[in-house]
């Protein structure tokens, strides 16, 4: 019916814009973002006189409410665009513009209708919702265009009015009923609008919330003995439902809070609040409980888990130090039997020089020479005369008993670290020998001058209890 007014008062380029614009913003939007406005000269600043705003709201009560209509329709697109609930500070950051306007208002009224609509769709982080400057400048120019053909075509009618000629008192008449028909449109929208108010505006999917929750349950559900098979797994796993309880929790509190508006909403107008939304509301409650009960066994389990893989690797540390002990020990116990079969050779302690005390007797006959030089080896003790000088001389090794007992504690203690063991066998058998010896074992040579030359022949040597007795005749 509108289009056919339209296209019988209006010219073909006028038309396409009026109808595609026909539109009406909600009242109780724009009210609500003109009541965020009007914070601003409410602030105790101001109600104290401690400052005084750069100008009063009844001076621009008209931008004002010009700004708020603007941005509840620019709202309204977006709610087209998406039906998901969403979280909206109302007002923006209209309250930080309108403290830091710096130029009169009435002067320039578009630059600020405009301004403070930007501020009102923007947050601290910039435009909200995927908005742009681009997209907020063409929506508020549609609005106006849409506004100013109304505004036209009252204009025009009033002009006709004053005409006698009949054609254009036959074009004040349609204009006049498609102006009618535009109010009947809002008043049918306002309607509508009321109607909508009485009924819940957000529905939210509380099964779908529930059975998410539910799944969450079942898979905290773990048994104990499963989880020390493989720490690690499950650990990653429980991180896993750590997240998904923050992101159920995340999406459960974003419903209850749109919830909880509605229910404010309704307060601050005076009604009741539906009954199917206090349910919802009491579900969702239900529903954060039972995820923050799951997140707090997610965490008992995770603690557990994490201990359990300390645990685990603390054996793994032992097991592998008592490989590494092993491994040691085996090496050391090849290189201590190689070790006792080089020193037991009697070239070990040719090298090493010992000063053992030899006691001489006079008897009648001879003189008895004798000293203390244990386990003298045979093949080695030489006993002549050169001409008047005699020569004693001899080595004296440990066996393999003596250089076993004497050497296992230092093996002992250096087995229980590998560092040690290594560093003990880096070590060669000259440096053994020289701790072992003390003067016991090695070599010795003594020389005597006798009084009168005699034959290697006439001296008699005797080794037994580990004394060598050396008999030299006075004559021959």
């Amino acid at each position: 019916m509108l289009r056919n007014f339209i296209h019988r008062g209006l010219t073909h380029t006028t038309r396409p814009m009026f109808v595609s614009q026909c539109r009406w913003v909600s009242k109780k939007a724009s009210t609500d973002i003109l009541n965020s406005y009007l914070e601003y000269w409410n602030h105790i600043r101001f109600r104290q006189g401690w400052a005084k705003p750069q100008f009063t709201s009844d001076e621009v009560k008209g931008l004002l409410e010009d700004a708020a209509e603007h941005a509840a329709a620019i709202y309204e697109e977006l709610d087209k665009e998406s039906s998901e609930p969403k979280l909206r500070k109302r007002g923006g950051e209209s309250i930080a513009f309108l403290s830091g306007v710096g130029y009169d208002p009435v002067e320039h009224p578009e630059r600020f209708v405009r301004e403070l609509v930007h501020s009102t769709l923007s947050d601290v982080t910039g435009y909200v919702e995927g908005l742009t400057t681009e997209k907020v400048d063409s929506l508020m120019t549609a609005r106006h265009k849409h506004r100013l053909i109304i505004t036209q075509l009252e204009n025009l009618r009033r002009d006709l009015e004053w005409s006698t000629y009949k054609a254009k008192d036959k074009a004040a008449n349609l204009i006049t009923e498609a102006i009618e028909v535009l109010q009947n449109e809002k008043e049918t929208c306002d309607e509508e609008e009321d109607e909508e108010e009485a009924k819940p505006k957000i529905h939210i999917n509380v099964t779908s919330h529930a059975q998410s929750v539910k799944n969450l349950v079942e898979k905290t559900d773990i048994k104990w003995e499963k989880v020390k098979e493989d720490p690690s797994t499950y650990n990653e796993e429980l991180k896993g439902l750590q997240e998904k309880c923050a992101e159920s929790t995340a999406v459960l509190m974003k419903d209850l809070l749109a919830l909880q508006q509605e229910v404010q909403s309704a307060v601050k107008e005076g009604s009741k609040a539906d009954e199917e939304i206090k349910s919802e509301i009491l579900k969702i409650h239900g529903l954060l409980g039972t995820v923050d009960e799951v997140s707090k066994r997610i965490q008992v389990l995770k603690t557990a888990t994490e201990n359990e893989m300390s645990r685990q690797k603390e054996e793994e540390k032992v097991q592998q130090a008592a490989e590494e002990t092993k491994k040691t020990l085996a090496k050391l116990n090849t290189w201590f039997r190689t070790l006792v079969d080089t020193m037991s050779s009697p070239s070990t302690w040719s090298s090493i020089t010992i000063k053992p005390d030899f006691n001489e007797r006079n008897g009648p006959h001879y003189s008895l020479i004798s000293t203390y030089v244990p386990n003298l080896l045979p093949n080695t003790c030489e006993v002549n005369v050169n001409h008047d000088v005699l020569k004693i001389s001899g080595t004296c090794a440990p066996t393999k008993q003596d250089i076993e007992k004497s050497l296992s504690p230092i093996v002992q203690a250096a087995a229980k670290d590998p560092q040690s063991a290594a560093s003990l066998m880096q070590r060669n058998h000259e440096e053994f020998a020289q701790y072992l010896s003390q003067g016991r074992w090695g070599t010795f040579t003594k020389y005597y001058t006798l009084p009168c030359q005699l034959p290697s022949h006439a001296v008699r040597a005797q080794y037994a209890n580990n004394v060598l007795s050396v008999a030299v005749p006075y004559t021959y």
